[in-house]
């Protein structure tokens, strides 16, 4: 019987304990990006002034909700919040309990055009690391909505090189893309997985292979979209 390979492009222990997965499988982890909170004494003070302010605030990540989150007086923070679902959605609901989730979506895009379609007539601030993306900020600008951007943690890329030959390979965000071919090529024969349509085009546009979407946005849906995929295919 065939062994099947998979890699994830970022660790994830406590979410592969919890599937099974056949004997022929294989799910090595490597971390391609690292992220650290970049939050200065100065900046700190800032956005402690936030949270005794009624304002509105967006989050596409979850390291900026726990870069933010874990600042003195987090919790008592009463604002009006636009955020990605799922995880990123289920954070800000642990550290900012006294918040109220306007609006979610499964990916930046989305969320952005869900604030144009609501308009939001208020600034954001909007809580980002420094590689995140323009679709979001961009679809504000462009629709006349004031925003500023807060840059609450720093994401690294790692350039490891991979030696192993891969079946599959999961991609959960652009710089995880960046980072897997900054150092690596991609022989046509591996199916890459992503978690949403904007890491997908990050993905088609250094490779050709074939990109799967997991119909859930979530990493553990991704990874059994994966699994799935490739016991389908044995006819398991």
């Amino acid at each position: 019987m065939k062994t099947f390979s998979i890699l994830s492009t970022t660790s994830l222990p406590d979410i592969l304990s919890e599937i099974e997965y056949p004997s022929n499988f294989e799910i090595d982890e490597i971390d391609l990006i690292e992220t650290i909170s970049c939050i200065d004494e100065k900046q700190a003070l800032v956005i402690q002034k936030f949270f005794n302010q009624q304002i509105t605030v967006i989050f596409t990540s979850k390291n900026a909700v726990e870069a933010v989150g874990n600042l003195p007086g987090a919790a008592s923070a009463n604002w009006n919040i636009f955020c990605l679902e799922l995880k990123t959605a289920e954070l800000v609901k642990k550290y900012y309990p006294s918040a109220f989730i306007k609006g979610t979506a499964h990916d930046a895009e989305a969320l952005g055009a869900l604030m144009v379609k609501e308009n939001v007539k208020e600034k954001s601030y909007f809580f980002c690391g420094n590689m995140r993306r323009k679709e979001l900020p961009l679809a504000l600008k462009n629709a006349k909505k004031e925003i500023e951007e807060i840059v609450v943690y720093n994401t690294t890329v790692l350039e490891i090189t991979i030696e192993k030959k891969y079946d599959g390979i999961i991609f959960y965000s652009p710089s995880g893309v960046e980072s897997f071919f900054a150092a690596n090529g991609m022989t046509e024969e591996i199916v890459v997985f992503v978690i949403g349509e904007i890491t997908a085009a990050a993905a088609s546009g250094r490779c050709n292979n074939r990109i799967i979407v997991a119909d859930v946005s979530s990493k553990q849906a991704l990874i059994q979209t994966s699994i799935d995929y490739f016991k389908n295919k044995q006819g398991i």
